[in-house]
């Protein structure tokens, strides 16, 4: 009596393998661990373009406040954001509105106004697309001055990037853009830099020169108002 083939051999280690190919269980765990994966990208995309927004709402909110004291006041008021590459606590997320006085000697000074904001976790100033405008636009990008903030000096202290309202609530930096990223922090010789892994992950807005403010819809419209 012949005796029937079978489709089972050993390999060099005297174990018995087969050759079918995957069985229906195996394809269908494969496709589960695909779908959790992709799942997983999804709510992270989400939670960022979430935090994104947390982040535009929380700069305009600040600039449209410093407009409105500006006009309060009669007086210059300046929204400042920490882009100094040595402060890694503060780098690209710390924002502050401050204000001209007058002291009792009659001099200028600056003064506070309100308490300081930080943008949400992982979301950072971009500098890079803040202020490189687009070659012959009439759109002034933000200054970067050097300020310290206890106590309220310039020319010294940690550097910031600022968009400045005259008392009339005149924008200095008219067409100047305030862009934030989806970003981790790094560090490299005590310099902080941004590691960005999605270049279409941002969000802003321009400030006109009347005040008003023109919010980015889509990532392409950033990308084509910038030398980037």
């Amino acid at each position: 009596m012949k005796e029937k083939c079978i489709n089972v051999h050993k390999d060099e280690r005297g174990f018995k393998s087969r050759s079918q190919g995957f069985t229906l269980i195996e394809l269908l765990t494969v496709i589960v661990i695909i779908m959790m994966l992709s799942g997983l990208a999804y709510t992270n995309f989400q939670h960022s373009d979430v935090d994104i927004k947390g982040g535009v709402y929380i700069a305009s909110s600040l600039v449209q406040h410093a407009r409105e004291l500006a006009l309060t006041r009669n007086t210059t008021t300046r929204v400042m954001i920490n882009v100094d590459p040595s402060d890694p606590t503060n780098f690209g997320n710390y924002m502050v509105v401050i204000y001209q006085d007058v002291d009792s000697n009659n001099t200028l000074i600056w003064n506070t106004e309100g308490l300081p904001q930080k943008l949400p976790a992982n979301v950072y100033y971009d500098g890079n697309f803040s202020t490189n405008v687009v070659t012959n636009s009439i759109s002034t990008p933000p200054q970067i001055r050097q300020f310290d903030l206890p106590s309220m000096t310039e020319g010294t202290g940690d550097w910031w990037a600022t968009y400045d309202f005259t008392g009339n609530g005149v924008c200095s930096e008219s067409g100047a853009r305030f862009i934030v990223v989806d970003a981790s922090l790094t560090t490299n010789g005590g310099t902080c830099s941004l590691r960005i892994p999605n270049e279409n992950a941002r969000g802003g807005f321009i400030v006109e020169r009347l005040g008003s403010l023109d919010f980015f819809t889509t990532p392409a419209q950033i990308f084509s108002s910038t030398n980037q």
